[in-house]
């Protein structure tokens, strides 16, 4: 009888001591199950995010393992880092942006796989690019189906070119946070062609091919920032995907709500004049000024809407005039809805017109 009590004593510790790893593996007396500890996240970007941890005792290996699923193992993603005990962190690259993932440390010796407490962390939806000097910062856009033109919210304000509304399917892509800062186009150019100055002004004074001109110097210069992707202004689906709020959106019918003045600055607020660019309220992605401000410039060239569902459109082949949105400091109330169109020839530049970057793959 005491035999058999020993044995199951055994066992019951044996059992204990793997209760308390998550990996089956062989114990021995000369090593302790380790406490291991996942302490935070932090340095969150669109992209990463370092993870700190500790382990109380010596172990062979230890590092982090995350998932999008709760209580990752090592039979998802993982990253060591190095063996011993004490304070250690790892950085997590490669993420996808606006993201929610789940991490755990971990520790391994030869009484198993330990691991930490679950910790949730969600990625940015912002990627942040420098460019001699000066930042900006580009707005994660997730892909989606919406209804394109006159919508119900447009109302008899709608045009004939607005119509017929139709179905259109996008891939996700990212959109500038703002309009094209005379300080950012500076940067890439060397010059400043705006009536209004100030670096935090939008640009404007600028026609199609300057910029297509400063998109692609801009490409060259951030090339090692792109990881693949390129700049460009965004398809006119794109655009006004994006302005109505993404699959987020309250289906206003300006750029982030249905009282201009909160959102936009247009003839009746603007003083005549561009003003900062963010100092109006965002729209349902964090977008800001694609109501008002200055018009700003699309890729496509100009055509009629056709009533089939689209995936990805990028306008007619050819053309004469380009598309731009948005309204301006100097348009009425009835030019800055997230549907109307307009279009110009490629030389053209004024005043009120200018540009918001797309980045896409």
């Amino acid at each position: 009888m005491k035999t058999i009590v020993t044995k199951l004593s055994v066992i019951c510790l044996i059992v204990l001591m793997m209760a308390s790893c998550k990996k089956d593996s062989v114990v021995t007396s000369s090593e302790k199950i380790v406490n291991v500890k996942t302490n935070e996240v932090t340095e969150i970007t669109a992209v990463s995010a370092v993870v700190s941890a500790s382990v109380d005792a010596a172990c062979d290996e230890r590092g982090v393992c995350w998932g999008k699923n709760a209580n990752p193992t090592l039979s998802d993603s993982y990253k060591a880092s190095g063996s011993g005990s004490g304070n250690f962190s790892v950085t997590l690259t490669d993420l996808e942006e606006s993201a929610t993932y789940h991490v755990r440390a971990y520790a391994t010796n030869s009484a198993g796989t330990c691991y930490g407490e679950d910790v949730i962390f969600t990625t940015l939806d912002v990627i942040t690019f420098t460019v001699n000097g000066v930042s900006f910062d580009m707005v994660y856009v997730d892909g989606g189906t919406f209804t394109m033109g006159a919508t119900a919210e447009q109302g008899s304000d709608a045009e004939d070119n607005e119509k017929p509304a139709h179905s259109v399917t996008l891939s996700s892509f990212h959109i500038g946070k703002f309009e094209v800062t005379q300080e950012l186009w500076e940067a890439v150019m060397g010059s400043n062609p705006s009536h209004f100055k100030g670096d935090d002004l939008p640009v404007e004074g600028v026609n199609w091919n300057g910029c297509q001109t400063f998109i692609n110097k801009l490409n060259q210069l951030c090339a090692g920032q792109l990881n693949g992707k390129k700049f460009s202004l965004p398809t006119e689906a794109q655009w006004e995907y994006a302005a109505r709020g993404g699959n987020k959106s309250s289906h206003y019918k300006y750029c982030g709500s249905d009282d201009i003045g909160s959102i936009a600055w247009y003839v009746e607020n603007s003083g005549d004049e561009t003003h900062v660019v963010g100092t109006k309220s965002p729209n349902e992605l964090g977008l800001y000024d694609m109501s008002g401000s200055v018009w700003e410039w699309c890729q496509d060239w100009y055509g009629d809407y056709s009533g089939d569902s689209q995936t990805d459109p990028t306008g007619p082949s050819s053309g004469v005039v380009r598309v731009y949105r948005g309204g301006s400091w100097c348009s009425d109330a009835i030019y800055c809805r997230v549907s109307y169109r307009i279009n110009g020839p490629l030389s053209y530049s004024y005043n009120n017109l200018g540009l918001r970057l797309a980045l896409v793959l």
